[in-house]
């Protein structure tokens, strides 16, 4: 069975394009930061990073009609030369998503093959794919100034998601603050807060704002591992006050 395959929209898989293989299932390309003990034998790790990963599509180019094949040779250059552009394979039962440019294209035509061509595209990818569809953790009905909960991330790969708290209601609510307990890692917002109010914490972007306008924070944009992620909100509010958080992410895989 064929693997449907398009890249920003181009369909890769179809009665003259016919893709036999996609390797995408690698690991990217890691770079590991490495200290040599002084003196001693062995080394030890400073720190570790996916950094992009190549993606290699290969198959025929056919079309009973020799000149016409030579276009579609030049539709298939045409529509590859978008840069950062969706490259979507179906993958599992779904679809696997990455952001990719074309690194190389390469066409091997034979003088004695005139109505079909071999090909291979290169694509330099994003280090991470990422499901299609946009997941939610929500919890509704905050009113404690300290809230545990746990959330948890599918996928294989860290997550940069957007923490959203919604005021429902505050009396002179002052402060939020969003703490990932996994990671130890926090951020948070002092201000005069309303009823309405929504705080987006985007953390892939690294933007913080209140009802879409920009705003001053504290902390460091908390990364969410895959798998369970244990989470704190606390609030500052004198009076009685009701919170919602959003976490919402798209599934990263390594």
């Amino acid at each position: 069975m064929s693997t449907n395959i398009t890249f920003d929209g181009f369909d890769l898989q179809n009665s003259s394009i016919i893709s036999s293989r996609a390797q995408h299932t690698q690991y990217p390309d890691r770079v590991i930061d490495t200290q040599r003990r002084s003196r001693e034998n062995d080394f030890k790790i400073q720190g570790n990073y996916f950094v992009l990963k190549r993606i290699f599509v290969e198959g025929i180019l056919k079309n009973s009609v020799a000149n016409d094949l030579r276009d579609d040779i030049d539709d298939m250059k045409k529509n590859l030369t978008g840069e950062d552009k969706n490259l979507d394979i179906d993958y599992g039962g779904g679809t696997r998503r990455y952001v990719a440019t074309v690194e190389k294209l390469e066409v091997e035509e034979q003088s004695f093959h005139i109505t079909f061509v071999k090909y291979r595209v290169t694509f330099l990818c994003h280090a991470f794919g990422q499901g299609t569809t946009e997941l939610t953790r929500e919890l509704t009905g905050i009113r404690s100034s300290t809230m545990d909960s746990e959330a948890t991330i599918a996928g294989t790969a860290i997550n940069l998601p957007v923490v959203r708290v919604t005021v429902v209601a505050e009396t002179n609510m002052v402060r939020i603050k969003f703490i990932n307990t996994t990671t130890n890692e926090y951020i948070e917002v002092e201000t005069a807060y309303n009823a309405t109010d929504v705080l987006n914490i985007n953390c892939d972007t690294k933007a913080v704002t209140l009802n879409d306008d920009p705003i001053d924070f504290a902390g460091v944009f908390p990364t969410f591992i895959a798998g369970t992620n244990a989470w704190t909100l606390e609030v500052s509010d004198s009076g009685a006050f009701q919170v919602n958080v959003e976490i919402i992410y798209y599934p990263k895989y390594v």
